[in-house]
Formats: C-alpha cells, sequence, structure tokens
C-alpha cells in the first residue's frame, strides 16, 4: 500500500449514493445545482435518466437538468432500496468484498 487514505468502490458506495439521493431531493424542490455537481463537467460525460433518453457531454447534460427541474418540480424520489441493494453489491464484487 502506498499509504494514501483511498476508500474502495464498495466502501464508497453507501457514500456517493446517500449524496445522490440528497441531490436528487433538491432537484424535485426546482434546485438542480447540487445533481449538476455530482456530475463530471467533462466532454466525454454521459448520462442516461429515469424518464428516458441519454445525454453526451456537460453542455447537454447540465441543460436535460434545467429541463428536469422545471419538469419535476414537486416530484417525490422514493428510496429505490432494491436498486441500490443490487448494485452495492455489484460493486463489491467488483472490488472482491462481501
Amino acid at each position: 500500500m502506498d499509504g494514501s487514505s483511498k476508500r474502495s468502490s464498495a466502501e464508497a458506495f453507501p457514500s456517493a449514493l446517500a449524496k445522490l439521493r440528497e441531490a436528487l431531493a433538491h432537484v424535485a424542490n426546482g434546485d438542480v445545482g447540487p445533481i449538476k455537481a455530482f456530475y463530471s463537467h467533462a466532454d466525454d460525460a454521459t448520462s442516461m435518466y429515469g424518464w428516458g433518453g441519454y445525454e453526451k457531454g456537460w453542455s447537454a447534460i447540465s441543460t436535460r437538468w434545467d429541463w428536469a427541474a422545471q419538469a419535476l418540480q414537486g416530484a417525490e424520489f422514493p428510496r429505490p432500496v432494491g436498486i441500490a441493494r443490487s448494485v452495492g453489491m455489484v460493486a463489491r464484487g467488483i472490488v472482491g468484498g462481501t
């Protein structure tokens, strides 16, 4: 080990998921700032959406979230426990955890 404090993907996943959920709660109130901060702002960033479609490149992703702020304002985002659990299991599997 190099002595760094980097966490494995499996260790980092719960924290990242919590930040994503918090950012989505802001989207429901019309505030897309936190979700935009969550994304890479690179030209090769790609985003897929639960309402369909995908965007590639930060400019297109940013524009889509601006649209979502208007379209989804007032929505509620239930906790997708089954999905989060499945993705977490995959993350642990990829890094060799249990």
